[in-house]
């Protein structure tokens, strides 16, 4: 992630913020299913750590959601870091999740292909995908370089949370 973005993955910064026995029961789990915090979770581990049952798809939208350097793999820091921020985190700090997710090659920037293939993988859009990805590219990408950046999505998500629930779909968490 980008310098301004750093403590997305910096479990040092964010362990304070979520109850001691919290942190015992996460590394807990993370041990019994993964073995050792230097391990990283596949899949199939991760979606045992999860306390629901869920459906595929949203194993693969929450997986996309916690493998910040989308590797494939979860490293303790990324999982508990994710649900720090799930728990406590700020609106911009739940807002740049998402915003990573949807940007897959890591650029900071979530291009118009990009745009699309999250729609496709994460949303229900109720309409054609491509007229939905152009409805929403330029109500975000304010400055017409055919791309959105981290800004013109959280200007997004505060004028439009009803637009943006749609968009996020499988991973609309609270924002609040």
């Amino acid at each position: 992630m980008g310098n301004k973005e750093g403590t997305l993955l910096d479990p040092d910064v964010l362990k304070d913020r979520i109850p001691r026995s919290t942190l015992m029961e996460l590394e807990d789990d993370w041990h019994k299913v993964v073995g050792g915090r230097k391990n990283q979770a596949d899949f199939d581990q991760f979606q045992k750590l999860l306390p629901d049952k869920l459906n595929e798809r949203d194993l693969e939208a929450l997986f996309a959601l916690y493998d910040h350097n989308k590797n494939g793999k979860i490293a303790w820091a990324e999982y508990l870091c994710t649900v720090t921020l799930l728990m406590d985190g700020s609106f911009e700090e739940k807002v740049g999740l998402v915003f990573h997710a949807f940007d897959q090659n890591g650029d900071n920037s979530v291009s118009r292909d990009e745009l699309r293939d999250a729609i496709r993988k994460f949303s229900k859009p109720g309409e054609q995908v491509q007229h939905f990805v152009d409805r929403v590219m330029g109500a975000c990408d304010k400055d017409g370089n055919g791309s959105i950046d981290q800004n013109e999505f959280m200007r997004f998500v505060r004028e439009d949370p009803e637009e943006y629930a749609r968009v996020a779909g499988r991973l609309n968490i609270t924002l609040s």
